[in-house]
């Protein structure tokens, strides 16, 4: 594997919370729809316009919320970072991004365990659980890709010639 030069912990904080905030929009539309999809298939099954509606509303509302959750995630990640740059100021971009994403983790985790009665109730447990993973798997993915993506793209930029 080649080896990334660490970054500093500042120079990931603003492109971070941009992706998270995306993905988190995106990710709570998409829970969204999934919650809200047989109220709206029993509720309006012979009105397009009712269905239609109340999808564009089950979407916003989604996207919203989800943004914001998405601040923990990231939050998480930029925490994994600082400690990975007190810690081991030599780190190289792979630590950085692994312990970002490790942080990263750990603050979903927390996010779904306060979220965890409202979600189980939505949508039963086999679709919780998978919800969860699916977030906390694309709350590592995002900040380990994003970071290493970073750090690379800094590394490279930084040679001479």
């Amino acid at each position: 594997m080649v080896k990334i030069a660490g970054q500093k912990v500042e120079s990931f904080t603003l492109p971070l919370f941009a992706l998270a905030i995306l993905a988190g929009a995106v990710f709570g539309a998409a829970l969204s729809a999934v919650i809200f999809w047989p109220i709206l298939v029993n509720e309006a099954p012979l009105s397009l316009s009712s269905f239609g509606g109340g999808m564009v509303l089950a979407l916003a509302n989604g996207a919203w919320i989800g943004a914001i959750a998405a601040i923990f995630p990231a939050t998480g990640a930029v925490i994994g970072l600082a400690v990975c740059e007190k810690n081991r100021p030599e780190a190289t971009g792979n630590t950085q991004a692994v312990m970002g994403a490790m942080g990263s983790v750990l603050a979903g985790l927390v996010l779904v365990l306060a979220l965890s009665l409202i979600f189980f109730a939505a949508l039963g447990l086999l679709m919780f659980v998978v919800s969860a993973v699916v977030f906390l798997g694309l709350c590592f993915a995002i900040s380990w890709m994003s970071i290493r993506g970073l750090a690379q793209r800094r590394a490279a930029s930084s040679l001479p010639g």
